[in-house]
């Protein structure tokens, strides 16, 4: 029942993103239709690999094999515990997938993209998908995090990710210097999708971040300013291109390795000015 409801409110929350948010916003043009068409196929055959291999075989397993904690350690100061140590590991992954070379093949998949939207939170190549979860699921199970809250960690983080993606929206600057001191904003997350060096090495985040702040991977920008997005060093290719090329290692090469400057202050400051001129 606690993955069934899990399930309808995951859904519930893409299908508003999908057609409530971009309509009120005008993202949606002709144009756009065959890069989130893309987008969307990317999700889908990610989701039934996710099911096939992962999801299926460790429900079964867990109900009779998953470690359940002491009753003192189950009330809602370790749910949120919890949510903390669960999303600090989705930054470990994704700091993981940008510096081990076969996994930022497969993570590029998701950065190639030109445009920023909520289309772009969705598309995962199919094996990262896979290996993402297996992580985070061998986390929980021997951590003893139970199946409800990480199911409520995974909805919260996907209403994140959808959020964070809408690039084309422009939040108040007292939201930004205010709500953004805690939680990743569109703003803040914009600045990763950057086309080069040291911009999308930063800003792994993906509810909070303070763990960009912590380990010195923060770089943020004043709102409004146009950034550009996509990999400069790759083309986007097709969707057929997306789920079998990555899997080679010509696909795509590790970039560049440029090192934040770790004697100056933990929070750095781009300006507008110098994102908008990434070529």
């Amino acid at each position: 029942m606690v993955f069934s409801n899990t399930i309808f409110i995951v859904w519930l929350f893409v299908l508003v993103d999908l057609i409530a948010v971009p309509l009120a916003t005008g993202q949606l043009r002709r144009k756009d239709w065959h890069r989130i068409t893309n987008n969307l196929g990317m999700m889908i055959v990610s989701v039934a690999a996710l099911a096939i291999v992962i999801q299926t075989p460790l429900f079964a397993w867990s109900r009779e094999n998953l470690w359940t904690r002491p009753l003192w350690m189950q009330g809602l100061i370790f749910v949120a515990l919890d949510l903390l140590f669960l999303d600090f590991c989705n930054y470990g992954f994704h700091w993981l997938s940008h510096h081990v070379p076969f996994l930022w093949r497969l993570h590029a998949v998701h950065h190639l993209d030109r445009e920023v939207d909520f289309s772009t939170a969705l598309r995962t190549h199919w094996l990262a998908k896979i290996l993402g979860n297996a992580y985070i699921g061998a986390i929980v199970l021997f951590s003893g995090v139970s199946l409800s809250t990480f199911a409520a960690v995974k909805v919260v983080s996907l209403a994140f990710s959808l959020y964070t993606h809408q690039s084309k929206i422009r939040m108040p600057l007292w939201f930004e210097e205010t709500f953004g001191k805690v939680f990743v904003t569109p703003c803040f997350h914009s600045v990763h999708h950057t086309p080069s060096l040291p911009f999308t090495n930063t800003n792994y985040g993906f509810i909070f971040t303070i763990w960009d702040k912590l380990f010195r991977t923060s770089l943020i920008r004043k709102p409004r300013a146009p950034v550009r997005f996509g990999l400069d060093h790759h083309a986007d290719p097709n969707f057929f291109t997306l789920l079998i090329a990555p899997l080679s290692p010509t696909f795509l090469s590790k970039p560049e390795q440029v090192k934040l400057n770790r004697k100056g202050p933990r929070l750095m400051s781009v300006d507008d000015a110098a994102l908008g001129k990434i070529r």
